[in-house]
């Protein structure tokens, strides 16, 4: 076999060796990707569950007799995405929509589906008010503590922790919400391992150089 050839065949493994491996953008695209894909899923969709269904905190505080509302309501259970505040209070009231029948026609008996009913604690004020959702079986007892509230001079604060509704607030964004956590929790398992794994290495660089 000539020269030629051997470097010919030299040559050829080497391009076949680059080929085969996959390039550092093509690596760092994939990394992006698989952590936009868990971001989405672990972060997005409990995020959307939380809101459509959202849990709310409702602070009320009184100084010098006058009595304040700050409602948040939060995603994931703790992250505030709407803030209302009614100052000064001057009563409450609630709300509540019944929900809607809707009917599907098909063959054989139509099929009847419907929505859940909503409760909202309406908190107002002069020239002002604000609605916080809240479940329709808890409705009545939030009503009734917060007009305990407004009544009592002595009470200087009191926080209500409120849902929209106990099957999907609580339930399914609890549930959804582990996702959160979990990801959360990876993410800094992660970063510490790296984190620490830097360490070792400028360790032992660190040892390796002493006389």
């Amino acid at each position: 076999m000539s020269l030629d050839a051997d470097f010919d065949d030299d040559r050829t493994r080497q391009t076949a060796g680059v080929a085969g491996k996959p390039s550092v953008a093509a690596a760092c695209a994939t990394l992006v990707f698989q952590q936009l894909l868990a971001l989405g899923v672990c972060v997005g969709v409990p995020a959307l569950v939380t809101a459509i269904a959202p849990v709310s905190w409702v602070t009320l505080e009184r100084q010098e007799g006058r009595v304040t509302a700050v409602a948040q309501t939060c995603l994931l259970f703790v992250v505030p995405f709407k803030t209302a505040t009614v100052d000064p209070v001057t009563g409450f009231g609630d709300r509540f929509a019944a929900g809607t029948v809707t009917r599907e026609r098909r063959p054989g008996p139509d099929r009847e589906t419907k929505s859940e009913d909503e409760g909202f604690l309406v908190i107002q004020g002069p020239g002002q008010s604000a609605e916080v959702p809240v479940s329709p079986v808890s409705l009545d007892g939030v009503l009734d503590k917060a007009n305990g509230f407004l009544e009592d001079p002595q009470a200087a604060e009191l926080r209500l922790f409120v849902v929209a509704n106990w099957k999907f607030s609580v339930i399914g964004g609890g549930l959804s919400s582990l996702l959160t956590v979990l990801y959360v929790v990876g993410v800094t398992l992660g970063l510490l391992m790296k984190f620490v794994g830097l360490i070792r290495r400028g360790w032992k660089v660190a040892v390796s150089a002493l006389p």
